[in-house]
């Protein structure tokens, strides 16, 4: 049974949803209480037995090679950083024109090679067990694509790739950003991805959609016609951290989780006036 070991991030986007901030940093960078989105995102990866990742970025983004191999100048402040990087192999490569998602996975493609790998979107944060160990579970079930899905409001269909499958979580399509009667089902695609190698040949496939983009969607879906998708229902709590709410309601939670936040936070909710 093949090992996943490999994960790629795509994080080269322009994060235009927080600017003016995300013009002189990453969004991935922006602190969920003390600790970056990216860290938190690699320590799900560790639990998951991930051993190497891929970072796509861009050259605006540099700062986060340098967060990550700058430790050493911080010696006993951060050692939560080091433990990550002596926990996993960290690699990067250069998507330098804003071309969607399909350009940034197929970016990965020499990391991964002939093997079957992970993804993780790093804009979609899931508090609680690793869902990319979630996923890797099922592949190693089903030995099949897997996408991680989960169950998403109905006034909310429309922002999501919604899926129509059946009651043994086979998938039969993705349906991206229907409006509330096209939408087959209230599962939605979040971020979660393992893939089988053949997703690179449908990749160099692909034809520039709309905003001069490729988009995995649309690899996936030719894929679909050749190979089976399951979707794993992740137990975690999914958040939006690309949106300004998702932002400030993945800080309260995981603050709610500090114990040296929590009773103070808890109290200061309990009295707050609205």
């Amino acid at each position: 049974m093949t090992k996943i070991n490999k994960l790629v991030i795509p994080v080269a986007g322009l994060g235009t949803r927080f600017l003016p901030v995300t013009k002189g940093v990453p969004k991935e960078m922006l602190p969920i209480v003390s600790k970056p989105t990216i860290m938190i995102l690699l320590e799900e990866a560790i639990d998951a037995g991930i051993e190497e990742v891929l970072f796509v970025i861009n050259s605006r983004k540099e700062c986060i090679k340098t967060f990550f191999e700058m430790e050493e100048l911080y010696e006993g402040k951060v050692d939560d950083i080091k433990e990550i990087t002596q926990s996993i192999k960290i690699n990067y490569v250069y998507q330098e024109k804003p071309l969607g998602s399909g350009d940034a996975i197929l970016k990965a493609k020499d990391f991964v090679g002939n093997n079957p790998f992970a993804i993780i979107y790093g804009d979609d944060l899931i508090k609680g067990k690793s869902a990319i160990k979630e996923l890797i579970d099922d592949y190693d079930k089903y030995q099949s694509n897997i996408i991680g899905i989960s169950k998403v409001d109905s006034k909310d269909l429309s922002k999501y790739g919604i899926i129509e499958f059946n009651e043994n979580n086979e998938i039969n399509r993705i349906i991206e950003k229907p409006n509330i009667n096209e939408a087959p089902s209230n599962y939605a695609v979040l971020g979660r991805y393992i893939f089988n190698p053949e997703i690179f040949e449908c990749l160099e496939q692909l034809k520039m959609q709309s905003k001069n983009e490729y988009q995995l969607t649309e690899a996936m879906t030719m894929l679909m016609k050749k190979q089976k998708f399951y979707g794993c229902k992740f137990s975690g709590k999914y958040f939006d951290i690309g949106s300004k709410i998702g932002y400030l309601k993945a800080n309260i939670e995981y603050a709610l989780d500090n114990d040296e936040l929590s009773i103070e936070l808890k109290e200061y909710l309990k009295n707050l006036s609205i």
